[in-house]
């Protein structure tokens, strides 16, 4: 008689045969070792069932049952170690790519600063302008020089405003790594 390994990721179900009981154990564990960086949780659901979750909150399922033949209807034959090492790379590329896009927001909000700062400068500096050399004269083109940096200041202000509350980084396109 034969155990096997019974998991199941989503809509995809494979299977592994292994002698005893142990062998099965022993690879179950060494599959989750493998992916370990990548593994949130492990828990035991009924008596040999146990549940897996991963870091982007997938779960999956392994389940040791006792069989006479090498597989079951259904599940699809496979080595479970390549699947976890395949999944582990999908996982580590996804939180690379997550850090990357941390770091474009992060670069997003402090050039957005920048542009309020800037703007609020652009806009100190038209009322100082003003103040000193147009108010007096009182000619309208002064008034209307002024306007327009204050309006300047005020649009860089809003746009800064906006960036810093609403960061949209670029996306970053995957690049297939090769082992």
């Amino acid at each position: 008689m034969k155990f096997l390994i019974l998991f199941e990721l989503g809509k995809k179900r494979f299977v592994q045969a292994f002698l005893t009981h142990n062998a099965a154990v022993d690879a179950i564990n060494s599959y989750t070792q493998l992916a370990d960086d990548v593994i949130l949780s492990i828990a035991e659901i009924e008596p040999e069932k146990y549940e897996v979750m991963f870091e982007d909150g997938s779960r999956a399922c392994f389940k040791i049952v006792k069989s006479k033949n090498d597989s079951i209807l259904g599940y699809y034959p496979a080595d479970l170690s390549r699947i976890f090492a395949k999944l582990r790379s999908i996982l580590l590329s996804k939180r690379e790519q997550a850090d990357k896009n941390t770091d474009r927001i992060i670069k997003t909000r402090l050039e957005a600063f920048a542009m309020i700062l800037c703007g609020i400068g652009i806009i100190l500096g038209g009322f100082a302008v003003a103040a000193v050399a147009f108010a007096p004269n009182g000619e309208s083109w002064q008034f209307a020089a002024m306007g327009s940096l204050i309006a300047l200041g005020l649009a860089t202000t809003f746009r800064g405003s906006y960036v810093l509350v609403h960061p949209i980084p670029k996306p970053v396109k995957l690049v297939k790594q090769t082992a």
